[in-house]
């Protein structure tokens, strides 16, 4: 840094403009400010420190006092610096802030601390004129900021003084903040805590090798030595490899001992085995021999079977025809029940639609006079089933006998739950009413759903036992729900239930206990919902429940109403 010129108007003791002019003084290299006490020498000093950093060092470091009290009132405080710092030439022009007299009325006003620097060679650039970017660039320029400068270039007058007259602690204590050796103290604190931690970095690695040897040591059955060096754990090292190698051999040995014995072994399994065969043959031959009279008399039973079989299928034609006799029976009544009620309020509407679905009330009549002739014939095969009989009595009279007993002898192998289904005929129907909807007429466990797009609803109760005590408020078993109260085949005439269901376009299913006997609730709606036409959905449900493991009658009907 080179000063070239000093220019300073009321600042400090000077009221008027003052020039130095830096490079006639130090055209020799050398020059020296000297003067009495009071003179200003300090001040041309302070005014270079507040060109440069806006403040002045030690205890006048307050910038707002550095107006010249003796100054005109219209004389501006400002001083100007021109030096030359790593080739560049600039000038600072720099005013503190001050109060002076207001020049209309009384009182006083502030004038505000003003900066400026100008580049005059050496770069080319635009000058500055804020504060903190003036600071920027001095400090840059000088690597420096005030107080290092005040440290290393410019010492404070007063500071100086007082460390002439200190003793040694306070001269190093004031060396340390003349000199900002604090960084060095920062550095040797650095080393010695580095040191700390380096020991005892050391003492715990120490330490850890000591437990690695004694580990070591135990492993190896032998005595831990005082310092485990490389030495120790060669000679260690080298006795386990013998050992090693010893326990290989045994190894070798036992391993072709216990191969020998695992031969062994499996030679006796295999006797053992055969031993056990011979053993379960015999207890299966006493059996056998214990079984014999009970197999004569089941062989005995068969052959009396066989030959009560040409009577089973009259039989079974007279109960079919009784069955289908109080299937017309029921639908004649459901249909009489829906004949009667008329609900509706268009009765010219009514017609016109009724006259369309005459057609299927006429084939309900041919059906009703299908039935009488199945009741006409159930008449006939009941004489011939008693001809029959009479017949096969005088063949053999002890031939009916046996075929009672042989159906009672299937019906107790039955399970509990096909002997209360054995023979037991369901009724579901469903005929249009008028005034639109549908009547659905069952019996038995027999159901009836309606689908109306959004919802499932059943229409139909199970008239079983365990629908008995449910209504009771009792809680059924298992075997409960397929034990019908009410059914074609019971001596008294059948009850027959009725139900409406709902107006407007949906789906009518009709089902037996072998489809929604088998199905989940929830399987059974999206079935419904999904599955497409009629015919593909009644298929499906039927399929579904025999894959569920049903072995009843498994019927389902479907029918899209508009």
């Amino acid at each position: 840094m080179r000063l070239h010129s000093l220019e300073l108007t009321a600042f400090g003791p000077y009221p008027k403009r003052e020039t130095v002019d830096f490079d006639v003084l130090g055209a020799d290299g050398l020059f020296l400010l000297h003067g009495d006490t009071g003179a200003g020498k300090t001040t041309l000093l302070d005014a270079v420190a507040f060109a440069l950093f806006g403040k002045v060092p030690g205890a006048r470091g307050d910038v707002k006092r550095l107006r010249c009290d003796y100054a005109d009132v219209d004389e501006r405080t400002v001083v100007v610096l021109e030096l030359t710092v790593q080739g560049r030439r600039f000038r600072i022009s720099r005013s503190p802030e001050y109060t002076r007299p207001k020049k209309r009325g009384e009182g006083f006003t502030k004038e505000q601390a003003r900066v400026s620097l100008t580049w005059i060679s050496g770069w080319q650039g635009d000058g500055h004129i804020r504060i903190d970017e003036v600071a920027d660039v001095v400090e840059g320029l000088l690597g420096m900021n005030a107080e290092q400068f005040f440290q290393v270039v410019l010492l404070p007058q007063g500071e100086f003084a007082r460390f002439l007259r200190a003793d040694t602690a306070e001269r190093e204590k004031l060396l340390e903040k003349l000199f900002g050796t604090q960084r060095f103290l920062d550095v040797e604190n650095w080393f010695r805590t580095r040191r700390t931690a380096a020991g005892q970095a050391l003492e715990q690695h120490r330490q850890a090798g000591r437990a690695l040897v004694q580990r070591v040591s135990e492993a190896a059955g032998e005595e831990a030595p005082e310092v485990g060096d490389e030495e120790w754990l060669s000679s260690v090292l080298k006795r386990l490899g013998e050992t090693a190698g010893e326990a290989e051999a045994v190894a070798l040995s036992t391993s072709a001992a216990r191969e020998a014995a695992e031969g062994a072994l499996a030679s006796v399994r295999v006797e053992a085995d055969r031993v056990r065969r011979v053993r379960e043959a015999r207890r299966a031959l006493a059996s056998c021999d214990e079984a014999e009279p009970r197999r004569l008399e089941w062989v005995a039973e068969r052959d009396a079977a066989r030959r009560a079989a040409p009577v089973v299928p009259s039989r079974d034609a007279t109960v079919r025809s009784e069955r289908s006799l109080a299937s017309a029976r029921s639908l004649e009544e459901a249909a009489f029940s829906v004949l009667v009620g008329y609900e509706g309020t268009d009765l010219r509407g009514d017609s016109e639609r009724l006259r369309e679905e005459a057609g299927g009330l006429n084939q309900l009549a041919a059906e009703a006079e299908q039935q009488k002739r199945d009741s006409a014939r159930v008449v006939a095969l009941t004489a011939s089933r008693a001809r029959l009989e009479r017949q096969v009595a005088a063949v053999d009279p002890t031939l009916p006998d046996q075929v009672v007993a042989a159906r009672a002898a299937l019906e107790a192998w039955l399970p509990d739950d096909e002997h209360h289904l054995a023979g037991d005929a369901v009724l579901v129907t469903a005929a249009p009413r008028l005034g639109g909807g549908f009547t659905v007429a069952w019996a038995g466990d027999a159901r009836a759903y309606f689908w109306d797009g959004t919802a499932l609803t059943r229409l139909t109760t199970d008239q079983t036992v365990a629908e008995y005590f449910r209504s009771r408020g009792q809680a059924p078993t298992p075997r409960m729900e397929h034990v019908v109260t009410n059914s074609v085949r019971m001596s008294k005439p059948a009850s027959i239930g009725l139900a409406h269901a709902p107006r407007g376009a949906g789906r009518l299913v009709l089902t037996t206990d072998g489809v929604h006997g088998r199905l989940t609730p929830e399987g059974f709606r999206l079935i419904v919902a999904g599955a497409g036409d009629p015919g593909t959905t009644s298929a499906l449900l039927v399929a579904t429940a025999l894959r569920a493991g049903g072995t009843d009658n498994a019927t389902a009907l479907v029918v899209d109403v508009a």
